[in-house]
């Protein structure tokens, strides 16, 4: 459950930064700066799901939750 918090809390973090800098940025860089921003914020998204994201390959919740396919940082983080 606290990741779930943490998780949530960052992202209304976000919510509430994310205007004050897109609009410095499109001061300073114009709309090629904003789009960049967007595009390097979903290739970290993307990247961070293939790294620590878990494959169900079609299985349920609870069988996947004894399951040694986790990467060891989530092991640890338990």
């Amino acid at each position: 459950m606290r990741a779930s918090g943490i998780v949530n809390m960052l992202g209304r973090g976000a919510t509430i930064v994310t205007p004050f800098l897109v609009v410095t940025l499109f001061e300073a860089r114009g709309v090629a700066g904003v789009m960049a921003l967007m595009i390097g914020l979903l290739v970290v998204q993307v990247v961070t799901v293939f790294a620590l994201g878990i494959e169900p390959r079609q299985r349920s919740l609870e069988e996947l939750k004894g399951d040694d396919a986790a990467p060891a940082v989530l092991k640890e983080a338990s």
